[in-house]
């Protein structure tokens, strides 16, 4: 009896985790606050790396990753986003954001206070 119900339960886990997986399946993740709207068009996606010595451009409404290396632990600002991420020798250095209207965003390091990029969302 113990071992029937123990198949039942694993036969009941495995049905549960294709269940959840078919359900997400090709699935990008969505960006917090994102509202999807059948049959609207997607928003541009970039990815950047930084430091760079070019700006990154991007258009409103896209999808941004931004990529920062730093020799040394750090955090990554956009104080006018309001952006603050940690970066340095192994943390991947991440962020994913909607760009916002138009305009010039400076991107530092906070405890070095060197300026890494520049970020323009123009369009």
């Amino acid at each position: 009896m113990r071992a029937g119900r123990i198949s039942l339960i694993v036969a009941l886990l495995l049905v549960g985790v294709a269940l959840v997986s078919a359900s997400t399946g090709g699935e990008e993740a969505a960006v917090p606050g994102a509202i999807k709207t059948p049959g609207a068009p997607r928003p541009a996606q970039v990815e950047a790396r930084l430091p760079a010595r070019r700006e990154v451009r991007v258009p409103p409404g896209a999808v941004v990753r931004l990529r920062v290396a730093a020799p040394a632990s750090d955090r990554a600002r956009i104080v006018r986003l309001g952006l603050d991420w940690p970066v340095g020798p192994g943390i991947e250095g991440d962020v994913v954001f909607v760009a916002p209207a138009s305009g010039r965003f400076g991107v530092v390091l906070r405890d070095a206070g060197t300026r890494i990029g520049t970020l323009a969302v123009t369009g």
